[in-house]
């Protein structure tokens, strides 16, 4: 047994009440001190501070709408037993019956809730602050509000599939599914695309999913493996359609949000009101990098072009990975400044899911969103063809085994034969719900606009 929780029995206190008085919230008695005035309230929450002094205790006490200053005089007859007092620490959850005296909030009734066995005051530091969590709900709120004017449906997919993403830079979570007589391996999704998609083909033309994406590996101050994320697919709509989608969704998002379309973050002002900038991957390369990538059809080019820029080439680095190496380091960092950058017209090889250019097969309809050097949003005109379809992923899947012949994921055929059916020609896109967040917070730091941050 706890001895700080066996300290309140000896004193003949239930360290664990289970209920407490009606409470009012603290940030009603600070902003209608009325109330006080006219008589006691009980107010509840968490211990702060305290200090103990020769007259009296001090003690800070917090809720989720605010902190509050109480003093508590040492003569008081209602107290009972002082030793009460003298037990509580920082971080031990009380209720106070308060009153206003002499300009003072005064409490001469003090009850423990639950006492902190801990070294630490609280969990403060896997929590976001009160402001972001409001924040946040007014984000999702937001998303939703729109999406549904424009009449999309929202929609839930499942948590499980039965291949992986076959994208070279992702790497999915596994696990099994305990059969009576087998064990079945599944995924999780990186993104609902695949499932969404085929909602799409069975005549939902309009629909969204706020939901969880799971990505293993992946910890950074950007990067949490499992994030929130939105997608939505429009069918008989093309990639320029989904960058006119996304440019309406953030600045209105933003305004209603923050009460103004404009932010600053990591010290640049934008403007997230349309129109955005638009910029190809060609003209980024050219502008950012000083280089023509068209013109690095291969590996071997393209590395000696990296060394040149002083960019690490390790021996396994694909054409791929030495394209991301600069764009990361060269490119984003300079994308957005102002206002934010729409960066489209990818390669091929970049954009698995992603239907080719009619007037330039080498090119991808595919864009990605970039504000104050931040990626938030990646979008398609979505690949229908399911013979070029299977033909990608066998070529990705067949590098992969390459790397590793252990590596076998199988390819996801019930797609497939969705794209067998027929898929209308579409535009989705995904945006991540919790970049959104730091980026309307400025936020350096995704752990710190997510509840329990993961932790490796």
């Amino acid at each position: 047994m706890s001895e700080r929780a066996q300290q309140f029995r000896d004193l003949g206190t239930d360290p664990y009440p289970g209920r407490c008085r009606a409470r009012t919230p603290i940030h009603h008695v600070l902003q209608s001190r009325e109330m006080t005035e006219r008589g006691e309230v009980w107010i509840a929450g968490r211990i702060s501070q305290i200090q103990r002094e020769a007259r009296a205790w001090s003690v800070i006490l917090s809720d989720n709408t605010g902190k509050i200053a109480l003093q508590t005089p040492r003569d008081s007859n209602r107290l009972g037993n002082l030793g009460l007092l003298d037990a509580l620490r920082p971080g031990d959850i009380i209720e106070a019956r308060i009153k206003i005296l002499d300009e003072a909030f005064r409490s001469d009734d003090i009850r423990i809730l639950a006492p902190n066995r801990t070294a630490s005051p609280a969990l403060e530091d896997e929590i976001p602050t009160n402001d972001i969590l409001k924040l946040r709900a007014r984000v999702m709120q937001g998303v939703r509000s729109f999406f549904e004017d424009l009449g999309y449906l929202e929609v839930e997919t499942p948590a499980l599939s039965a291949a992986p993403d076959p994208a070279p830079h992702l790497v999915s979570f596994t696990t099994d599914y305990l059969g009576d007589r087998n064990r079945t391996r599944l995924y999780l999704p990186t993104s609902p695309e695949l499932h969404m998609k085929r909602l799409l083909a069975a005549g939902h033309e309009r629909i969204f999913q706020i939901c969880k994406f799971f990505r293993n590996g992946e910890r950074t101050a950007l990067h949490n493996p499992e994030f929130t994320g939105l997608e939505w697919y429009e069918a008989y709509a093309d990639y320029r359609s989904a960058m006119d989608t996304v440019e309406a969704l953030m600045g209105t998002v933003s305004s209603e949000a923050l009460g103004q379309p404009a932010i600053d973050y990591q010290g640049n002002h934008i403007d997230l009101r349309p129109p955005w900038e638009r910029l190809t991957v060609r003209e980024a390369f050219r502008s950012y990098a000083g280089f023509d990538l068209w013109s690095c059809p291969d590996r071997a080019r393209l590395a000696r072009t990296a060394r040149d820029l002083e960019i690490f080439v390790g021996e396994d680095d694909t054409w791929e990975d030495l394209f991301f190496k600069i764009l990361i380091e060269r490119i984003e960092p300079r994308l957005g400044r102002s206002r934010p950058t729409l960066l489209h017209d990818y390669p091929v090889p970049m954009a698995l899911l992603s239907v080719r250019k009619t007037e330039d097969p080498s090119i991808a309809e595919r864009f990605e969103v970039y504000i104050g050097g931040l990626e938030l949003a990646n979008g398609f005109t979505e690949l229908n063809d399911p013979e070029e379809q299977r033909a990608r992923w066998e070529t990705e899947l067949d590098a992969r085994r390459g790397r590793d012949p252990r590596d076998r994921p199988p390819i996801d055929e019930d797609f497939l034969r969705t794209l067998d059916a027929g898929m209308p020609p579409a535009a989705g896109a995904a945006l991540g719900l919790d970049r959104f967040v730091m980026l309307l917070a400025d936020c350096d730091d995704i752990g710190r606009v997510r509840c329990f941050p993961f932790k490796s």
